[in-house]
């Protein structure tokens, strides 16, 4: 060891230095000149060369921008389900409003979409004939009456009675007029006469023995 000592001289440091630097530097060069920069690609690379246990795989973390993205979608379909919500509620509170309201009107002031069936006179649990009269049918059909939509009462049918003044039958409460109502009716081709439709139900002839009812018609009581 004192030999050695002895040996190493200032220039002797300077030199080993200048060489190591040198060699170093060479080898460098000499591979930046074997593979230049982004040189090295699939081709460079023999089979097998690389190993799972060569590479170190990690994990990668949520992106915060798609975090943020998926917090704001999410917030996004909650204001328009909430949006969605809120219009059905006001669309069911606005329907309810007007079914409840019906427009400021009673239901009784709209017409019904289907007409009521004719309440034929004579049949059973219906008005009977009075003062001797009777259907005269035929083409004419038989004497009944029925109401419409509007409140509107309309009598239909011949009818047949023994004398010029009678009592043909008597309608129901809720199909009386409030007022009397005489009516022309055709009794024959070229004759005619008349019918009146009294407040307490009524219906009589004057238009001789066979008065022709169909056609007349009335406002019934509210």
């Amino acid at each position: 060891m004192k030999a050695l000592r002895e040996k190493l001289t200032y220039a002797n440091v300077i030199a080993t230095l200048a060489l190591v630097i040198a060699v170093a530097g060479g080898s460098a060069l000499a591979a930046t000149r074997m593979l230049p920069k982004n040189s090295v690609g699939t081709r460079q690379i023999k089979n097998h060369a690389v190993t799972r246990a060569k590479i170190k795989i990690a994990s990668l973390g949520t992106v915060p921008s798609a975090t943020a993205a998926v917090h704001a979608s999410s917030a996004d379909n909650a204001v328009h389900a909430t949006s969605a919500d809120s219009a059905g509620h006001a669309t069911s509170a606005d329907s309810a409003a007007n079914a409840e309201s019906l427009g400021g009107l009673r239901a009784a002031a709209y017409a019904k979409a289907e007409l009521e069936p004719i309440h034929t006179v004579g049949a059973p649990g219906q008005p009977g004939f009075e003062g001797g009269c009777a259907n005269e049918g035929g083409n004419f059909g038989e004497v009944g009456f029925y109401r419409d939509g509007f409140g509107i009462v309309h009598l239909v049918g011949l009818a047949s009675c023994p004398t010029l003044d009678a009592t043909i039958f008597t309608l129901p409460p809720g199909f009386r007029p409030t007022v009397d109502n005489l009516m022309v009716v055709a009794t024959g081709e070229t004759t005619t006469g008349e019918v009146a439709v009294l407040p307490n139900g009524e219906v009589r002839t004057f238009a001789g023995h066979t008065p022709r009812l169909f056609g007349l018609t009335f406002r019934a009581a509210s």
